[in-house]
């Protein structure tokens, strides 16, 4: 059920227009699977294919009425148990919210995950402000649910294809509901999959798959992943698998950068003869060899997602693994954070996981901050090399994984170091991740808390520019340009600050800011830079330019021992 505020207003006016006029509501097709027998006497169930969406909101709204008239009898027989709906999804987690929602007096107290109750509580309030300025409602209940139980009508088509060709069906036919996202059509595709090609009928088992992720978020009461967040790992996973075969038949290394709904929907079309996509052909090959997608794999990356989250939220990680998330989250390459899952998968017997994890990610961490530096944009030359670094995790050890990223590092130092004299002002990717990393650097490691790390990049905070770009004094601006020329702009006077002592201090003097950036101020700066600034230069009236090209100089030198040192910022183990 994916019904948001939106949809459920829009129906439910939709609704109140119909009364007003007097007129039945169509409300579109409904497409229902075959009647399948429950009893001799001919009870029976059908699966809605589509109008799930719909009919949910109608039972909703019905449950929102009995609330707000209790004493209705003929509400209150309707809503009994509410016997005509349910929901097979994950496995019973969906059908106990809901009951919750449905059934339950404590419906108020439900999880924020719990789609059905959050409607209710919706629908209640858009009811409630149906009153008139002396508190009568406007559509008396009893009509309301008269008309939702009589007068809307919609077209029923049963069909007993195959769910390829459902899904067909219900792609031409759906214009009231929602569009299947590709974390649906992989349900019911891989259902089709195991069930046709592999003999193997895992209706429970693909299940216990969307179960784990919803019954994990449950715990923590907030979305951790998604299945689309995890069949982003598993896809990852597949094309190193397939890769590294010794025929050299595999997935080509170009499908991983799909999105995981084209990955998944050409795999399984190739698969299941509908449509030979290119870089799918070598699929029906591979998987009479063996399945290529295996369900316990994707509940374990599903449990890496949470077990990473725990560690994460718990602090259990060292400061420089938070670092290491961080440069790759504020990089150009952010899409590629989830190669620590991929990484762990591929390595998960090593004894030193926790360790390899640390400096593999720490590898990636400065090769994206090196490429977000000397590149104003995502380069092929990266993506190829990923491509390649998935494809070996499965035929190479790790070290030697790690190795390859540290060589490429070796070999753009002094295109790196050039471009640290460049201007920075004006590129938002490259200022925010080296002044957040130079604030970090600048700190002493040894005293640094994961709290520290979290803040530097969490943080309301701005790139100020020590000596202002447009000075308060306008008569001097023009000498200020001229000593100062590009360098102006450069990371000698460039630093974190928080954002509202950074408006604060505006264009003002740097005998002004000063006193804001650590000078006693009771409101001055809590970071590292504004502080060592402060302390360093208070008897000064002016920020020079050779003060700046101090501060470029031991700026590059923290970058360059960071990046291409011997990365002793990790000398101490996550415990995860």
């Amino acid at each position: 059920y994916a019904w948001g505020e939106e949809q459920v207003q829009r129906f439910i006016g939709d609704i109140v227009q119909g009364i007003r006029k007097g007129e039945e509501m169509f409300i579109g097709t409904m497409q229902l699977s075959a009647k399948h027998l429950l009893t001799p006497r001919g009870e029976y169930y059908q699966e809605v294919i589509d109008g799930q969406q719909r009919l949910s909101t109608c039972a909703l709204i019905l449950r929102a009425l009995r609330i707000l008239n209790p004493s209705s009898d003929d509400i209150a027989e309707f809503t009994n148990e509410f016997r005509w709906i349910e929901t097979r999804v994950s496995n019973g987690q969906m059908q106990e919210y809901l009951d919750e929602a449905l059934l339950n007096d404590q419906w108020e107290k439900s999880s924020e995950l719990n789609v059905y109750a959050n409607n209710l509580k919706l629908i209640i309030e858009i009811l409630k402000n149906c009153k008139d300025e002396e508190e009568v409602w406007l559509y008396d209940p009893d009509e309301l649910f008269k008309y939702i139980t009589q007068k809307l009508r919609f077209v029923v088509i049963e069909t007993e294809a195959g769910l390829s060709k459902t899904l067909q069906i219900f792609n031409t036919i759906n214009t009231a509901g929602l569009d299947l996202n590709g974390g649906d059509l992989f349900k019911v595709r891989a259902y089709e999959y195991f069930k046709d090609h592999h003999q193997n009928d895992c209706f429970n088992e693909i299940s216990e798959v969307y179960e784990t992720i919803d019954r994990e978020n449950s715990k923590k009461k907030r979305s951790v992943c998604s299945i689309l967040d995890i069949l982003n790992v598993y896809q990852s996973i597949i094309v190193g698998k397939t890769s590294a075969l010794k025929d050299h038949t595999g997935l080509p290394i170009v499908t991983i950068r799909f999105a995981p709904e084209t990955f998944f929907e050409r795999l399984f079309d190739t698969r299941f003869g509908i449509q030979q996509w290119e870089n799918f052909t070598s699929v029906p090959k591979l998987d009479k060899v063996k399945p290529i997608i295996d369900l316990e794999e994707i509940i374990r990356v599903i449990k890496g997602h949470h077990e990473l989250d725990s560690s994460w939220h718990n602090e259990d990680l060292d400061p420089a693994s938070y670092l290491d998330f961080y440069l790759i989250e504020w990089s150009r390459y952010a899409e590629y954070e989830y190669l620590w899952h991929v990484f762990r998968f591929a390595y998960q017997e090593e004894e030193n996981i926790n360790l390899l994890s640390a400096e593999y990610m720490n590898s990636l961490a400065r090769l994206f901050t090196i490429y977000s530096v000397i590149y104003g944009k995502k380069v092929n030359e990266i993506h190829t090399f990923i491509g390649n670094q998935i494809r070996e995790m499965f035929t190479v050890n790790a070290n030697q994984i790690i190795d390859s990223i540290n060589k490429k590092i070796q070999s753009t130092k002094a295109t790196f170091q050039e471009n640290l004299d460049a201007q920075f002002a004006w590129y938002p990717v490259p200022k925010n991740l080296l002044c957040r990393l130079l604030e970090w650097l600048s700190r002493d490691i040894t005293q640094q808390q994961p709290k520290d790390t979290k803040l530097i990049f969490e943080g309301w905070y701005d790139i100020e520019h020590i000596q202002s770009v447009n000075d308060i004094k306008q008569e001097q601006r023009k000498d200020i340009e001229d000593a100062w020329g590009e360098r102006l702009n450069g990371l000698g006077n460039l630093m974190l600050l928080e954002a509202d002592i950074n408006r604060s201090v505006g264009n003002k003097t740097f005998i002004e800011k000063i006193e804001r950036y650590g000078g006693g101020h009771k409101d001055s700066s809590k970071l590292c830079v504004p502080n060592t600034i402060s302390r360093v230069h208070q008897a000064q009236k002016e920020w020079m330019v050779t003060d700046g090209q101090n501060k470029l100089a031991k700026d590059k030198r923290l970058l360059m021992d960071f990046i291409f040192g011997d990365g002793s910022v990790h000398n101490s183990v996550s415990s995860f």
